[in-house]
């Protein structure tokens, strides 16, 4: 008996649906409805974490020291940034935009990481194991700052792989 091969047609791209994100590969599953939200929740609470962060050294959190002014500014550049980038995508939210913009925020993000690491404005003398943790948090803010860079390349390879398909 001899086997029958399955003759395989060519795959048809279907345009993507009003609503859908195109130039990334595969066009964007979520709807327009479902992205306003994100945008908006993402407003939201950076607004929150921009009133929390500015009021830490005012409430005076114990491990914190007077120099997280240093820090805190470019996080207010960052969580700004943030909300602006997101109030323009509730309006215009193309593929290449998202992931152009969204590498920019990245790279704040990592110089803020980076500023908090060589600051370093915590102090864990009150803790009985004060050594093990200023480890740990600069381990983070390390795995921290390496995840971001990745995120930053990897919304990169977007942005480009979205501007070479227009």
């Amino acid at each position: 008996m001899e086997k029958q091969k399955k003759r395989q047609e060519p795959k048809q791209t279907q345009e993507p649906r009003e609503g859908e994100h195109e130039g990334l590969g595969k066009p964007e599953k979520r709807s327009k409805r479902s992205r306003l939200s994100e945008y908006i929740v993402s407003i939201v609470v950076n607004l929150i974490l921009l009133f929390v962060f500015n009021n830490l050294l005012k409430w005076h959190v114990p491990f914190l020291t007077r120099d997280f002014v240093v820090p805190l500014t470019i996080l207010n550049i960052s969580i700004t940034a943030t909300i602006a980038a997101n109030l323009v995508f509730i309006f215009y939210d193309p593929a290449w935009f998202l992931a152009g913009i969204r590498a920019i925020l990245n790279i704040i993000g990592a110089i803020f990481v980076y500023i908090l690491y060589t600051t370093f404005p915590f102090d864990f003398s009150s803790l009985a194991s004060e050594g093990l943790v200023t480890i740990l948090v600069r381990v983070v803010l390390i795995l921290g700052l390496v995840g971001t860079v990745v995120g930053t390349v990897v919304e990169l390879t977007k942005f480009i792989r979205a501007i070479a398909k227009i």
